[in-house]
Protein backbone atom coordinates (compact mmCIF):
# COMPACT_ATOMS: atom_id res chain seq x y z
CA UNK A 1 0.00 0.00 0.00
CA UNK A 2 2.83 2.40 0.86
CA UNK A 3 4.55 1.68 -2.45
CA UNK A 4 1.27 2.36 -4.27
CA UNK A 5 0.91 5.76 -2.57
CA UNK A 6 4.49 6.67 -3.42
CA UNK A 7 3.94 5.75 -7.07
CA UNK A 8 0.79 7.88 -7.18
CA UNK A 9 2.59 10.88 -5.64
CA UNK A 10 5.44 10.54 -8.12
CA UNK A 11 3.01 10.44 -11.02
CA UNK A 12 1.21 13.57 -9.82
CA UNK A 13 4.49 15.39 -9.22
CA UNK A 14 5.16 15.30 -12.95
CA UNK A 15 1.94 17.28 -13.58
CA UNK A 16 0.48 20.61 -12.49
CA UNK A 17 -2.14 18.81 -10.41
CA UNK A 18 -3.28 20.22 -7.12
CA UNK A 19 -6.23 19.05 -5.08
CA UNK A 20 -9.43 20.71 -6.21
CA UNK A 21 -11.46 19.48 -3.24
CA UNK A 22 -9.71 21.29 -0.45
CA UNK A 23 -7.31 24.05 0.47
CA UNK A 24 -3.54 23.64 -0.01
CA UNK A 25 -1.54 22.44 2.96
CA UNK A 26 -1.15 25.17 5.58
CA UNK A 27 -3.94 27.31 4.18
CA UNK A 28 -7.42 27.48 5.66
CA UNK A 29 -10.41 26.73 3.41
CA UNK A 30 -11.70 30.28 3.92
CA UNK A 31 -8.41 31.82 2.81
CA UNK A 32 -8.29 29.50 -0.20
CA UNK A 33 -11.83 30.49 -1.16
CA UNK A 34 -10.91 34.17 -0.93
CA UNK A 35 -7.88 33.58 -3.15
CA UNK A 36 -10.07 31.91 -5.77
CA UNK A 37 -12.62 34.71 -5.66
CA UNK A 38 -9.84 37.23 -6.26
CA UNK A 39 -9.30 35.67 -9.68
CA UNK A 40 -12.65 37.02 -10.92
CA UNK A 41 -12.22 39.66 -13.64
CA UNK A 42 -11.75 43.14 -12.17
CA UNK A 43 -14.45 45.71 -12.80
CA UNK A 44 -12.23 47.50 -15.32
CA UNK A 45 -11.89 44.36 -17.44
CA UNK A 46 -15.69 44.24 -17.77
CA UNK A 47 -16.36 47.98 -18.06
CA UNK A 48 -13.60 48.85 -20.53
CA UNK A 49 -15.12 47.06 -23.56
CA UNK A 50 -18.50 48.67 -22.88
CA UNK A 51 -16.90 52.10 -22.88
CA UNK A 52 -14.71 51.43 -25.91
CA UNK A 53 -17.29 49.81 -28.19
CA UNK A 54 -19.59 52.82 -28.79
CA UNK A 55 -16.70 55.31 -29.04
CA UNK A 56 -14.79 53.14 -31.50
CA UNK A 57 -17.93 52.39 -33.52
CA UNK A 58 -18.70 56.10 -33.91
CA UNK A 59 -15.07 56.66 -34.92
CA UNK A 60 -15.36 53.89 -37.51
CA UNK A 61 -18.52 55.37 -39.02
CA UNK A 62 -17.07 58.89 -39.15
CA UNK A 63 -13.83 57.60 -40.67
CA UNK A 64 -15.75 55.70 -43.33
CA UNK A 65 -17.90 58.72 -44.17
CA UNK A 66 -14.82 60.96 -44.26
CA UNK A 67 -13.01 58.52 -46.52
CA UNK A 68 -15.91 58.16 -48.96
CA UNK A 69 -16.20 61.93 -49.16
CA UNK A 70 -12.50 62.23 -49.96
CA UNK A 71 -12.85 59.64 -52.72
CA UNK A 72 -15.30 62.05 -54.36
CA UNK A 73 -13.08 65.06 -53.59
CA UNK A 74 -15.22 66.35 -50.75
CA UNK A 75 -13.62 66.79 -47.31
CA UNK A 76 -16.69 66.33 -45.12
CA UNK A 77 -14.90 66.92 -41.81
CA UNK A 78 -12.41 69.64 -42.64
CA UNK A 79 -10.21 70.39 -39.59
CA UNK A 80 -12.29 67.86 -37.64
CA UNK A 81 -10.61 65.13 -39.65
CA UNK A 82 -7.34 65.82 -37.84
CA UNK A 83 -9.12 65.44 -34.50
CA UNK A 84 -10.70 62.18 -35.66
CA UNK A 85 -7.34 60.83 -36.77
CA UNK A 86 -5.70 61.71 -33.43
CA UNK A 87 -8.67 60.04 -31.74
CA UNK A 88 -7.25 56.71 -32.89
CA UNK A 89 -4.96 56.80 -29.87
CA UNK A 90 -7.90 57.38 -27.54
CA UNK A 91 -9.34 53.96 -28.41
CA UNK A 92 -6.24 52.05 -29.45
CA UNK A 93 -4.13 52.37 -26.28
CA UNK A 94 -6.97 51.06 -24.05
CA UNK A 95 -7.54 48.25 -26.57
CA UNK A 96 -3.88 47.20 -26.40
CA UNK A 97 -4.09 47.37 -22.59
CA UNK A 98 -7.15 45.10 -22.65
CA UNK A 99 -5.48 42.62 -25.00
CA UNK A 100 -2.55 42.21 -22.61
CA UNK A 101 -4.72 39.80 -20.62
CA UNK A 102 -4.37 37.40 -23.57
CA UNK A 103 -0.56 37.67 -23.73
CA UNK A 104 0.04 34.20 -22.32
CA UNK A 105 -2.83 32.58 -24.21
CA UNK A 106 -2.28 33.43 -27.84
CA UNK A 107 0.37 33.35 -30.47
CA UNK A 108 0.65 35.81 -33.28
CA UNK A 109 -1.36 36.67 -36.36
CA UNK A 110 -4.63 35.06 -37.36
CA UNK A 111 -4.93 32.75 -34.35
CA UNK A 112 -4.70 35.72 -31.98
CA UNK A 113 -7.51 37.55 -33.76
CA UNK A 114 -9.68 34.44 -33.68
CA UNK A 115 -9.29 34.41 -29.89
CA UNK A 116 -9.73 38.15 -29.43
CA UNK A 117 -12.94 38.09 -31.48
CA UNK A 118 -14.31 34.87 -29.95
CA UNK A 119 -17.96 35.27 -29.07
CA UNK A 120 -18.57 37.83 -31.79
CA UNK A 121 -20.87 37.21 -34.77
CA UNK A 122 -19.50 35.17 -37.68
CA UNK A 123 -19.28 38.22 -39.93
CA UNK A 124 -17.09 40.23 -37.57
CA UNK A 125 -13.72 38.70 -38.48
CA UNK A 126 -14.29 38.86 -42.28
CA UNK A 127 -15.49 42.46 -41.93
CA UNK A 128 -12.32 43.53 -40.14
CA UNK A 129 -10.22 41.56 -42.61
CA UNK A 130 -11.92 43.41 -45.46
CA UNK A 131 -11.21 46.80 -43.86
CA UNK A 132 -7.52 45.92 -43.46
CA UNK A 133 -7.22 44.65 -47.04
CA UNK A 134 -8.93 47.78 -48.37
CA UNK A 135 -6.62 50.06 -46.34
CA UNK A 136 -3.56 48.24 -47.72
CA UNK A 137 -4.84 48.55 -51.31
CA UNK A 138 -5.72 52.21 -50.77
CA UNK A 139 -2.22 52.92 -49.46
CA UNK A 140 -0.67 50.95 -52.32
CA UNK A 141 -2.55 53.01 -54.90
CA UNK A 142 -1.20 56.19 -53.38
CA UNK A 143 2.31 54.76 -53.15
CA UNK A 144 2.18 53.84 -56.84
CA UNK A 145 1.06 57.33 -57.79
CA UNK A 146 -2.53 56.55 -58.74
CA UNK A 147 -3.49 59.47 -56.51
CA UNK A 148 -1.35 62.13 -54.87
CA UNK A 149 -0.48 61.50 -51.22
CA UNK A 150 -0.24 65.21 -50.55
CA UNK A 151 -3.04 67.50 -49.37
CA UNK A 152 -6.43 65.76 -49.61
CA UNK A 153 -4.68 62.63 -50.87
CA UNK A 154 -2.81 62.32 -47.58
CA UNK A 155 -6.09 62.38 -45.67
CA UNK A 156 -7.54 59.82 -48.06
CA UNK A 157 -4.73 57.50 -47.00
CA UNK A 158 -4.99 58.49 -43.34
CA UNK A 159 -8.75 57.98 -43.20
CA UNK A 160 -8.31 54.47 -44.56
CA UNK A 161 -5.85 53.71 -41.77
CA UNK A 162 -8.21 55.27 -39.23
CA UNK A 163 -10.91 52.83 -40.31
CA UNK A 164 -8.56 49.95 -39.48
CA UNK A 165 -7.76 51.11 -35.95
CA UNK A 166 -11.29 52.17 -35.06
CA UNK A 167 -12.66 48.97 -36.58
CA UNK A 168 -10.23 46.73 -34.71
CA UNK A 169 -10.90 48.49 -31.40
CA UNK A 170 -14.64 48.21 -31.92
CA UNK A 171 -14.44 44.55 -32.95
CA UNK A 172 -12.41 43.53 -29.89
CA UNK A 173 -14.68 45.46 -27.52
CA UNK A 174 -17.88 44.21 -29.18
CA UNK A 175 -16.74 40.59 -29.00
CA UNK A 176 -15.81 41.02 -25.32
CA UNK A 177 -19.28 42.40 -24.59
CA UNK A 178 -20.91 39.47 -26.35
CA UNK A 179 -18.78 36.99 -24.39
CA UNK A 180 -19.91 38.53 -21.13
CA UNK A 181 -23.56 38.70 -22.18
CA UNK A 182 -23.56 35.08 -23.36
CA UNK A 183 -21.64 33.77 -20.35
CA UNK A 184 -18.50 32.81 -22.26
CA UNK A 185 -15.49 32.78 -19.96
CA UNK A 186 -12.26 30.80 -19.91
CA UNK A 187 -11.94 29.50 -16.34
CA UNK A 188 -11.15 26.34 -14.48
CA UNK A 189 -13.44 24.76 -11.89
CA UNK A 190 -11.70 26.78 -9.18
CA UNK A 191 -12.24 30.12 -10.93
CA UNK A 192 -8.74 30.77 -12.27
CA UNK A 193 -8.43 32.34 -15.73
CA UNK A 194 -6.99 29.94 -18.32
CA UNK A 195 -5.95 30.12 -21.99
CA UNK A 196 -8.89 29.74 -24.39
CA UNK A 197 -7.63 26.40 -25.72
CA UNK A 198 -6.54 24.92 -22.36
CA UNK A 199 -8.00 21.69 -21.03
CA UNK A 200 -6.56 21.97 -17.51
CA UNK A 201 -5.58 24.91 -15.31
CA UNK A 202 -1.83 25.56 -15.13
CA UNK A 203 -2.25 27.02 -11.63
CA UNK A 204 -4.22 24.30 -9.86
CA UNK A 205 -4.59 21.45 -12.36
CA UNK A 206 -8.39 21.54 -12.28
CA UNK A 207 -10.33 20.84 -15.50
CA UNK A 208 -11.51 23.82 -17.52
CA UNK A 209 -15.24 24.49 -17.47
CA UNK A 210 -16.83 24.45 -20.95
CA UNK A 211 -17.20 28.16 -21.80
CA UNK A 212 -20.96 28.22 -22.28
CA UNK A 213 -21.59 26.55 -18.94
CA UNK A 214 -19.68 28.76 -16.51
CA UNK A 215 -21.88 29.12 -13.43
CA UNK A 216 -23.10 32.66 -12.98
CA UNK A 217 -21.23 34.03 -15.98
CA UNK A 218 -22.82 36.96 -17.69
CA UNK A 219 -25.10 37.60 -14.75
Amino acid sequence: MLALREAECCALARTNYRSTTGAPAGESPAAYARSVRRTAPPFGARALPRLLAPVAFIGLLLSAAWHVGLLFHHDLLGPGGTVLFIGIFVVWFPTVFYLRRFDSTTGQGRRSWKVWLAGGPDWLYPLLQGIVVYAVINFGLGFLGVYSMEGPGFWRMASGHAMVFYGAAWGVAYAAMRREDEGIEWRCQNGHEVPPDAKFCAECGAPVIPPRFVPGAGA
